[in-house]
């Protein structure tokens, strides 16, 4: 079995090396450095202008789960490269450094505090409790897989993967993300990049500041994305609101119709989706439920409490990131509830 405690020594620049070997991209101008201990970052030796390809990785690289949780094991897996594999999983940040950086360790004190800052039987609330239940009964093993693939994978074709490379270049709300080719997955330059600066990918805008955090272990201030999570609405129907508001709902034996996925809200943008519900409201002449929605989200984070941690002496770190990235949810449903408001 992989040794997953131990740190082992770093060699990035093998990883671009292989990754190179086997058919991977990499723009000429693009060079990695060390930032701080486990963060690395893309840097530019010359300008690049926009929409130039600046690195990606063939299909044949793609480390799936079943083939990294073999390895670890010790089992057989199949991957077209081992050295790289083995040069990549030296590289990556072990479970002790999890222990010490990441939110689902949390002491049970601290956990406390964490719940604190949701009201009493709230969806939010519950969540995230279930999300430190769960965790704590898998097996050292299983967290480290789990954290990994949390903080690390890139989602194609609905399956998560680990990309060598690509995932060293650091995030960026504003950046662009991921383009997924027929054989590879790539980054292209969303604007020019002058030389000196860092290179940026955005990788997740959908969620919202709080499961951000939770998954990948840091919280980017401004991340202004928050959605409305799955079967979170029961509407009564009276007509044919299913039929109006198209797929993606559901009409159950109560006669109410539900949202079957997360309702997006990037960049602080009202989707489609949305839009099409609050028609529907003023088309039936019914009541308008859309301030109702979200004074339901609002009302999740119990405030009060937030705000005392926030203003008092505070020694964990990882804490009052997590704290700030509440406070940033919360602004973040206020500022779309006020858009909502003027429409």
């Amino acid at each position: 079995m992989y040794d997953i405690y131990s740190e082992k020594e770093q060699d990035p620049e093998k990883i671009i090396y292989l990754c190179l070997k086997n058919n991977s991209h990499l723009h000429k101008s693009l060079f990695l450095k060390k930032i701080s201990n486990h963060n690395f970052g893309f840097f530019l030796k010359e300008k690049i202008e926009k929409k130039i390809k600046v690195m990606g990785i063939p299909k044949k690289l793609f480390i799936p789960k079943e083939a990294f949780t073999n390895y670890l094991l010790g089992k057989k897996f199949d991957y077209v490269d081992k050295e790289l594999l083995d040069t990549y999983m030296d590289f990556l940040p072990k479970l002790n450094y999890f222990k010490d950086n990441h939110f689902l360790f949390f002491s049970e004190n601290d956990k406390k505090i964490v719940l604190s800052f949701f009201n009493e039987g709230t969806p939010l609330k519950n969540k995230i409790k279930r999300s430190f239940d769960q965790f704590d009964l898998l097996s050292d093993y299983e967290k480290y897989i789990d954290l990994l693939f949390k903080s690390r994978s890139f989602t194609v074709d609905n399956e998560k993967y680990l990309l060598p490379m690509l995932d060293l270049v650091n995030f960026e709300y504003t950046s662009g993300g991921p383009l997924i080719g027929k054989e590879d997955v790539f980054f292209k330059s969303n604007r020019i990049f002058d030389k000196n600066e860092e290179f940026f990918q955005k990788y997740n805008t959908k969620t919202n500041p709080i499961f951000f955090f939770i998954n990948y272990g840091f919280f980017p201030e401004k991340y202004f994305s928050c959605f409305i999570p799955k079967n979170f609405l029961l509407i009564p129907s009276f007509k044919n609101e299913k039929e109006y508001l198209g797929n993606g709902w559901t009409l159950n034996n109560q006669n109410k119709i539900t949202n079957e996925n997360n309702i997006v809200f990037e960049n602080l943008n009202i989707p489609e989706e949305f839009i099409k519900l609050m028609d529907m409201f003023k088309i039936n002449s019914k009541k308008n439920y859309t301030k109702e929605i979200f004074n339901l989200l609002i009302n999740e984070i119990n405030l009060s409490n937030l705000n005392k941690y926030l203003e008092s002496e505070k020694k964990n770190h990882l804490l009052i990131m997590f704290a700030k990235s509440v406070n940033q949810h919360h602004r973040n449903i206020l500022q779309i509830f006020n858009k909502i408001d003027q429409i």
